[in-house]
């Protein structure tokens, strides 16, 4: 098993792991072209903090973030724009609503962050088949020890409801329930865990 540094030849890796961990979620109903722009964007940001665990050289999980929210998604936004225009008029054509629910969520994803953190977990993710192991404790571990060395807190927002595991996978590594909140009809837990 080793950790190390995502770079952007692992993409399509992490691309697959979110689609099969989280098939049913905002961004995954995006499909698999906008999510490889997506953590590209972020990868390719200076303020993003992206690790990855390996098993014989095959990713099996990730962690990605930044170390500062001012602004995040509106930078890879503009840092990206023509890539992301790209693939999203043909979803705003066809689905609009996906869109406005993204838009919806990026806006308030800056407003519920600015005020408590700038750094954030955006997302993890760990190979279903490798789930129960412990692997996502490590990479979560990873990645908190890099963002540490920058702030003393870290925060990140999860689903509310039909989540259980993700919520107890949080509470279990140390983070505190700051307050729930919607974003659009989602109900979302807002999260923070302290430098110790």
């Amino acid at each position: 098993m080793t950790i190390k540094n995502l770079n952007l030849h692992d993409c399509d890796s992490i691309v697959q792991i979110h689609l099969k961990s989280f098939p049913n979620f905002q961004l995954s109903a995006l499909g698999s072209d906008f999510l490889k722009i997506f953590y590209k964007s972020i990868i390719k940001n200076d303020t993003s903090v992206a690790k990855g665990l390996f098993i014989n050289d095959e990713l099996v999980a990730f962690a990605v973030g930044t170390r500062n929210s001012h602004r995040f998604y509106s930078n890879i936004l503009f840092d990206n724009f023509f890539s992301f225009l790209f693939i999203l008029v043909p979803i705003c054509i066809t689905s609009p609503v996906k869109i406005f629910r993204l838009i919806r969520s990026f806006f308030s994803f800056n407003g519920n962050v600015d005020e408590y953190s700038k750094a954030v977990l955006l997302s993890i993710g760990v190979y279903p088949d490798k789930q129960g192991k412990g692997l996502g404790n490590s990479i979560l571990y990873e990645f908190e020890k890099e963002i540490f060395n920058f702030t003393d807190t870290i925060i990140l927002t999860t689903d509310r409801f039909n989540n259980d595991n993700v919520n107890s996978f949080y509470i279990k590594n140390g983070y505190f329930l700051l307050k729930s909140f919607c974003q659009g009809q989602r109900q979302m837990n807002y999260y923070y865990k302290n430098k110790n």
